[in-house]
């Protein structure tokens, strides 16, 4: 009987943390926080999947998300996901847009940057390191580059079935 799979607390009271747009928000301001640029929510984007499933990309020797089959998949949700966390940290003062001629861009603000050094859980300490080589790894990238990095893994994971 010790055995038991049980439903966490936070989801028996309605409280979802996972897969939500605070998840998200979350790791936006660490990728904001370590970005020495500013960076569009498709280059936000693809740095957060690249940093959870750092594997795949030969930066990490592990995925932060676990290997799941279906982790490409994730790619849609996520970036509505993102589009949400965004609006709500530029609500809340945390980043700040700005408008270009090719689009929006966002920056932390000092409001942020202070709740990001406040973050001290193991996941975040492990985020933020695989996020300083996500960046490297897209920093010679623009944004149509960067997303067609992630369509191109997702291609090729999905023909080979992993």
């Amino acid at each position: 009987m010790g055995n038991e799979v049980t439903t966490p607390q936070s989801e028996q009271d309605g409280i979802m943390i996972y897969n939500t747009a605070f998840e998200a928000s979350l790791r936006v301001l660490i990728i904001l926080s370590v970005s020495s640029i500013d960076l569009s929510a498709d280059k936000i984007v693809a740095i957060d999947f690249t940093t959870t499933y750092g594997k795949d990309f030969g930066i990490s020797d592990f995925n932060l998300h676990g290997d799941g089959i279906f982790r490409y998949a994730e790619i849609p949700a996520r970036r509505d996901l993102i589009s949400h966390a965004i609006k709500g940290l530029v609500t809340k003062g945390l980043i700040t847009p700005n408008c270009l001629l090719s689009g929006f861009t966002y920056t932390i603000t000092p409001m942020g940057s202070k709740f990001v050094k406040s973050l001290k859980s193991n996941y975040s300490k492990a985020y933020k390191k695989l996020c300083e080589r996500s960046i490297k790894f897209y920093e010679s990238k623009d944004d149509k580059q960067s997303l067609d990095v992630l369509n191109n893994y997702a291609n090729t994971f999905t023909k080979a079935g992993i």
